[in-house]
């Protein structure tokens, strides 16, 4: 295989024979077809879906902090095993990456309530815990409702754990 300057190439035709104009051209191997926005998938070959992931895979590993010497040993070495390995590494990071993030939000929207473990649900038969923050002056309101420190005979109760001045 060689390395040869990209030629672009036009062409000009009947719409309905585009699908078959271009197989035909590829078969004729003088040209590789690469569609912009395909919807037929059959005009990309595997070769082509092989090196695009290549591609993916060379730029993710070029993005790396710490880069690594390239290995020249190529006994025993799998090209297609080795780009599937780094793909999975990159959507296992990705992943983890996404997960560090949720919980890093979790964690600034429950230290509001304190430190506290939330039991699970079902240790406290039917009843469940809600938490709000109510604006300052509302808080008159929820201090002369009738649920304020009171069991209600619907199981409803509200319980007043903390005041800011904000």
């Amino acid at each position: 295989m060689s390395i040869v300057a990209l030629k672009k190439v036009s062409l000009c035709g009947v719409f309905s024979d585009k699908t078959l104009v271009l197989k035909e051209l590829q078969a004729l191997g003088l040209a590789h077809l690469i569609p912009f926005q395909s919807k037929d998938k059959a005009l990309i070959s595997p070769e082509m879906l092989g090196v695009d992931k290549a591609l993916i895979a060379l730029k993710y590993l070029q993005a790396a902090n710490k880069k690594r010497h390239q290995v020249r040993q190529e006994l025993g070495f799998d090209f297609n095993a080795t780009i599937t390995e780094i793909l999975a590494v990159r959507d296992s990071l990705l992943a983890l990456s996404e997960q560090c993030d949720f919980l890093e939000e979790r964690i600034k929207e429950v230290a509001l309530w304190g430190d506290f473990t939330l039991v699970e649900e079902g240790e406290l038969s039917a009843y469940r815990l809600w938490f709000y923050r109510i604006p300052k002056q509302l808080m008159k309101e929820v201090k002369s409702s009738e649920l304020t420190d009171v069991t209600h005979p619907n199981d409803i109760s509200i319980k007043i754990v903390g005041y800011e001045n904000t």
